[in-house]
């Protein structure tokens, strides 16, 4: 059709929409904005077409690591859903005790956003230049990954995740990580509630009781997990890497010899991975383009 939404040779410029978000928590904004990137054109292929992927944000920025492996996983065929956050979710300009309710929020944000994928879609099948998506795959990295154990372990729309760069338990994530956005949170935060370093810890994990990743963790089918760490992490670390490989039942892992930011080296790798994995686990054919 001529009218038809071309498969871009590079999936840089999505479709953006907005999912609606009905009553609940009391968080800025009442949507949050979706970005939609098409298969590229010199990849399509209908079996991997029919796979969607969603990419989640890491904690904070300005979504490039979100949109970079958007684009990436769109050039080895699949559809992909970047879906970014309605709030930040270490903000120190909020109180700690906000936390549990902005994580559940974001949650079931992307459960929402994969009710309103497919309708989308529907809409638009005419028009489109691949399949629609049918079966849904996740990508998360670092705290996208710890939250991707959440969504994965609710939602079982969720058939196959690559979690890479997490960790847990959350609490402890908290307190250890040496990262830029992390240290600063967490130093404000000691000394606004008073706590050592050691009752931050015991605040943390009291606070998150009842929606920490770990405890979700073993609702999810190992065989539907490719997980990747980094041997020197700094900012989650190789035992609390371990921790949430154990706690899924240890899935098949890739350790990088690299630290959290230094395994970008390994992008390539990291999405080849994911995406014989996706296809392998979903019953498609692996991905024949090497990622760029």
């Amino acid at each position: 059709m001529s009218d038809a939404i071309a498969a871009p040779d590079t999936p840089a410029v999505p479709i953006a929409f907005e999912v609606p978000i009905e009553g609940g928590d009391k968080l800025p904004g009442d949507d949050i904005t979706c970005h939609w990137y098409f298969p590229a054109s010199e990849s399509v292929m209908p079996e991997r077409a029919s796979i969607g992927v969603l990419v989640l944000p890491i904690q904070a920025g300005d979504y490039a690591v979100a949109r970079n492996m958007a684009e990436a996983f769109a050039r080895q065929g699949f559809n992909v859903l970047r879906c970014e956050r309605r709030a930040e979710w270490l903000d120190p300009e909020k109180p700690l005790s906000d936390l549990p309710t902005l994580l559940r929020a974001y949650a079931d944000d992307i459960s929402a956003a994969l009710d309103v994928w497919p309708e989308i879609a529907a809409g638009m099948r005419e028009n489109l230049a691949s399949p629609p998506p049918s079966q849904f795959a996740l990508c998360g990295i670092s705290m996208g990954a710890i939250m991707g154990t959440v969504v994965a372990a609710r939602d079982r729309r969720i058939e196959a995740s690559l979690l890479a760069l997490g960790g847990g338990p959350l609490a402890e994530v908290l307190c250890t990580a040496k990262d830029p956005g992390v240290t600063p949170y967490r130093r404000q935060k000691t000394k606004e509630l008073g706590l050592t370093s050691a009752t931050f810890l015991d605040y943390a994990r009291q606070l998150l009781e009842g929606f920490e990743p770990l405890e979700l963790a073993p609702l999810i089918d190992p065989n539907k997990v490719l997980m990747v760490a980094a041997r020197f992490d700094r900012v989650v670390s190789m035992a609390l890497a371990d921790n949430l490989w154990r706690a899924i039942g240890c899935p098949r892992r890739v350790v990088l010899p690299s630290g959290h930011y230094s395994a970008a080296i390994f992008k390539s790798r990291i999405v080849r991975a994911g995406a014989e994995f996706f296809c392998k686990t979903l019953g498609q054919q692996p991905s024949l383009k090497p990622p760029e």
